[in-house]
Order: C-alpha cells, then sequence, then structure tokens
C-alpha cells in the first residue's frame, strides 16, 4: 500500500537520476488485495471437521495459498521505503494521515455496518467498536496499526540500514527466531506430543523464549516481513541472474510443498482442537507463509514492463481495502443462496468483481477535493 511515483527522484533536484518504478512490486501488491480480498469474500466450505469430503479439503488446501495475503504488503512497503531517501518530516506526516485514516472509516464503516447487520448501537457501543475493533465490524483495520507500528521505529531501521548492513541484518534474524522460530517450536511440540507420545496436546503461542522474548505478545512478525522487503530489494540483481525457468521452477515447488505443509499443521491443530484452524489468520508467522511470501515475489520478478491495469490496481489498493468489506457484507448473502456459486473458481470471480467495483468506485473518489484523501 506504499505508493510509487510514477518515476522516483533521487539525490538533488539538479542532479536527480531517475529510477523506473518497481512494477514487480506492483504485481505484488494487486496479488495481494486480491488475496485479501479472496479471503475476507470467502463463499465455500472448508470446515472438513463437519464435512470430511475430499472437496473440502481441496478447499482447505486451496485456501493456504491466500495465507501471504498481508505479509505481502508489509512486504512490499519494507521493500519500498528501505529504497528511498528518508524525510523525517514527511514520514512523521504519513503516520499521523495513517492513523487518522483508521479512525476515519473505522467510523465510517461502523455507521455503514449498523444498517447493513441492523444494528444500531449506543454511544458507549459505538466507541467500543471502534477501540477494540469488533470482530466482523472493523477488525480488519488491525493492518493499519500494525503498519503505523512499524513506521514508529522505522526511522531507526533506516538508519541502520543505510549505515551498517549486518546490524541490519543481525536484527532481522533476531526478530525471525523469536517469532517464526518459537512459532516452529510451537509446531514441533505439537507434532511431537500427537505423533509421538499420542497425547493431544497443542502448543500454540507458548512463549519458549520467556522474558527473553521482547517481542512476545506483539505481531512481532510484521517487522520481518517489512525488514524481508528492504533486504530483497538489495537481492533483486542476484535473484534475477538466475535463469528464469529455474528460478521460476525452484518458486513453484518450494511453495507447492510449503502450502501442503500449512494444511498439514492446520488439520492438526484442528484435529487436535475440534475448531478449524484457520491458515490465513493463524499463519501470518508460520514458517510456511514466510516462505511463500518469497516464493511470489520471485515469480512477480518475471513482470518487466508496466502493465496500466496492474499499476491502476497497485495505486489503490488502500482505497479498495477500505471499501471491500462493505460491499462483501452488501453481497455475500445473496451470493451463497445459490450452492452451486459456493466454490474457490466462482469466489475467484466474486472476488474479482469486488476488485473491480472498488476500483471504480476509488477513481470516482479521486476526482472529489478533500474526500479524495480518504482512499489515496
Amino acid at each position: 500500500m506504499e505508493k510509487q511515483s510514477n518515476l522516483i527522484h533521487a539525490g538533488k533536484k539538479k542532479n536527480a537520476s531517475l529510477i523506473p518504478r518497481e512494477v514487480s512490486i506492483d504485481l505484488l501488491e494487486s496479488i495481494a488485495i486480491f488475496l485479501v480480498v479472496m479471503y475476507h469474500s470467502t463463499i465455500y466450505s472448508s470446515n472438513f471437521i463437519i464435512d470430511s469430503s475430499a472437496s473440502t479439503y481441496v478447499n482447505y488446501l486451496f485456501r493456504t495459498l491466500l495465507s501471504p495475503c498481508v505479509a505481502l504488503f508489509f512486504f512490499a512497503n519494507g521493500y519500498l521505503l528501505f529504497s528511498r531517501e528518508f524525510n523525517l518530516k514527511k514520514h512523521i506526516y504519513k503516520i499521523i494521515r495513517l492513523i487518522l485514516l483508521c479512525v476515519i472509516w473505522g467510523i465510517v464503516k461502523t455507521f455503514i455496518f449498523m444498517f447493513v447487520y441492523d444494528e444500531i448501537l449506543t454511544p458507549l457501543e459505538f466507541l467500543k467498536t471502534l477501540w477494540f475493533f469488533k470482530d466482523g465490524w472493523i477488525n480488519s483495520l488491525w493492518f493499519l496499526g500494525a503498519l503505523v507500528g512499524v513506521y514508529l521505529v522505522f526511522p531507526i531501521l533506516k538508519c541502520t540500514y543505510d549505515n551498517n548492513k549486518k546490524i541490519f541484518f543481525y536484527f532481522i534474524i533476531i526478530c525471525l527466531i523469536l517469532t517464526f522460530g518459537n512459532v516452529v517450536i510451537n509446531e514441533i511440540g505439537t507434532i511431537f506430543s500427537a505423533l509421538i507420545l499420542g497425547k493431544n496436546i497443542i502448543f500454540d503461542e507458548v512463549n519458549f523464549f520467556n522474558i527473553f522474548n521482547p517481542l512476545r505478545m506483539i505481531r512481532g512478525y510484521v517487522l520481518v516481513y517489512f525488514c524481508l522487503g528492504g533486504y530483497f530489494y538489495q537481492l533483486k540483481e542476484s535473484i534475477l541472474k538466475i535463469k528464469l525457468w529455474k528460478r521460476n521452477l525452484i518458486a513453484i515447488v518450494i511453495m507447492v510443498i510449503s502450502c501442503v505443509c500449512l494444511m498439514g499443521i492446520g488439520i492438526l491443530y484442528s484435529k487436535i482442537t475440534g475448531e478449524i484452524w484457520d491458515v490465513v489468520w493463524n499463519g501470518y508467522d508460520t514458517i510456511f507463509t514466510f516462505i511463500n511470501t518469497i516464493c511470489i515475489y520471485v515469480l512477480c520478478l518475471n513482470l518487466n514492463k508496466d502493465v496500466y491495469f496492474i499499476r491502476l490496481i497497485s495505486c489503490n489498493t488502500l482505497g479498495i481495502y477500505f471499501l471491500h468489506e462493505i460491499f462483501i457484507e452488501i453481497t455475500r448473502n445473496t451470493i451463497m443462496e445459490n450452492s452451486l456459486w459456493c466454490n474457490p473458481l466462482f469466489n475467484i470471480v466474486y472476488s474479482v468483481f469486488l476488485i473491480l467495483l472498488c476500483l471504480l468506485l476509488c477513481i470516482i473518489i479521486k476526482k472529489i477535493p478533500i474526500i479524495k484523501k480518504l482512499v489515496s
């Protein structure tokens, strides 16, 4: 959701060199918003506990493809921000703007959903909905809160990135161990208990590093994805030196294996708890989503020219993000009345329709003074 200008000016204006638009990131952000809409607009069943048919398991596997949806946005933000010159004044303005957008859209969506859900909130309930990001109402705005959190420490990260890559890389490794590493230990413990000891003991969100983990109880994995984006900006040329067919084949094979593994973990957790384990929401800090995020980026490097429609979506991802759930809540019940439409294939069609609808509205809103700032 971080904006790119068509040409980014680097250095002083008099001697500025022009850096071409990162078309691969345009594609990455377009894929990200598509996966987000796909996830939020789910119209098919993947609950294999209720229905153990083969198609339900296939649907569950399909959902593993959606797991990198939000991670891709953090990756793209880091990729773009670390590669640019830093201006503290503009950065502080950006933070304030994101906070205001979060509050404004929280209020707007809460008002709209009161009518959609036919549930009138009292002033106190309204405030609680905003403050606690009520699930099913405005909880998707957590992304902006997490992004603001990263932006608050970005000046320090950027300074380290520019002046000492070893310390920057050290920071990524430490964050990776304390977040994804901790989750891996949880998963190993669960697998060992179930398959070796024969006990249904689930290790979920256990902090194995105890008091030595400064990232406990927060979404520390967000920092990893964000910094990873900056790191892969440096690796881009090295990746491009790998033969096209070879890097694509490696990325696809690894991603397939990763999705199957994520599905396996999801099935195990679901069987133990008796409730479906959400491979998307619960998968953000798994090593498998981490791997899939990198694989998607590698595949996006295949795009080497500016495609207008992809750029158009990329430039409007923030507006689409704010608007899509409103249209989902208005249309999904009608869609699900026809059981023939309740499958992943039609969900793709439905998601494309939602993105186009939101994109059209974004274009219209951007032509209206003042209000245009709500989606740009």
